[in-house]
Order: structure tokens, then C-alpha cells, then sequence
């Protein structure tokens, strides 16, 4: 059976290595999908999940802020800004961030803050809950 050889970096590390039967990655503006065949293409990627299916149905999530992929001949590569999968996000350390966030852009935090910073951080802070939720992993819970 056809697969996309498909790896996943950032800067300070390779997340994931492996044969996949199909990946999403979320794009500059929106998801797409990669079948084995896709056609080649270079995109700047966007700040949501990375859903890949394994050879044989199981599925691996990973969050995902800034960078670009390729596909080209089955091998795709993720090159993020920042990455992680998601049984390693630390859900309770996100709320604090999205609260932080949303302090600094309502202006309830002392300093002087760049909003657009803020904004990035809420979307970042957003992503890691948002996976959290669609995996059913819950406050607290040690994964």
C-alpha cells in the first residue's frame, strides 16, 4: 500500500519520523490534506493540529505555530516554528497562558505589551486546549 514518508521538525528537534497512510496539516489559510501521490507543493504553514494516520488506522496529533511543509514524491516535511505532540502538552500550563493572553490584550496586565504578541499567544494557547479537548485529555490528568 502507498504511503508519505512524513517527518515533523522544529528547530531544536525531529517530533516524528514514519510511513503514513494520509497527513493534515493546517495551512496559511486552512487545513489540507496529503494523500500518497499528491502532487508537489511548498506552503507556509498556519497554528493548529497536524492529524496523521499510521499504516493500519492509528492516529497521531500534534499542535503545530508558524513554518512551512513540502511534499514531493511521498515525503512530506513539516519544518514548524513550534511544535508538540499533543500527550505532551501540560493543558493547565495553556489555561494560564490563554488567561495571560487575554489579560495583556485587554490591557489588565502592568507593561507594556504588543498586542500582536498577545494575539499569537491566545491562538498558540487556543491550539494546545482545543487538542486537548478533541483528544479527551482533562485537566489534570497526567498523559
Amino acid at each position: 500500500m502507498p504511503a508519505i514518508e512524513f517527518t515533523l521538525v522544529t528547530p531544536g528537534k525531529k517530533l516524528f519520523a514514519g510511513n503514513v497512510s494520509w497527513v493534515q496539516v493546517p495551512a496559511r489559510d486552512g487545513y489540507m490534506g496529503f494523500l500518497p501521490g499528491h502532487a508537489p507543493l511548498v506552503s507556509l504553514a498556519g497554528t493548529g493540529m497536524i492529524t496523521c494516520r499510521m499504516e493500519g488506522g492509528k492516529e497521531k496529533i500534534f499542535t503545530m505555530s508558524g513554518g512551512y511543509f513540502e511534499i514531493h514524491l511521498n515525503r512530506m516535511t513539516v519544518m514548524a516554528d513550534v511544535a508538540e505532540h499533543v500527550e505532551s502538552i501540560d493543558l493547565e500550563r495553556a489555561e494560564k497562558a490563554r488567561q495571560r493572553a487575554l489579560d495583556r490584550i485587554r490591557g489588565t496586565l502592568p507593561g507594556d505589551w504588543d498586542i500582536d504578541r498577545a494575539h499569537a499567544a491566545l491562538l498558540r494557547a487556543l491550539n494546545r486546549i482545543g487538542a486537548c479537548q478533541n483528544c479527551g485529555i482533562l485537566p489534570g490528568r497526567k498523559n
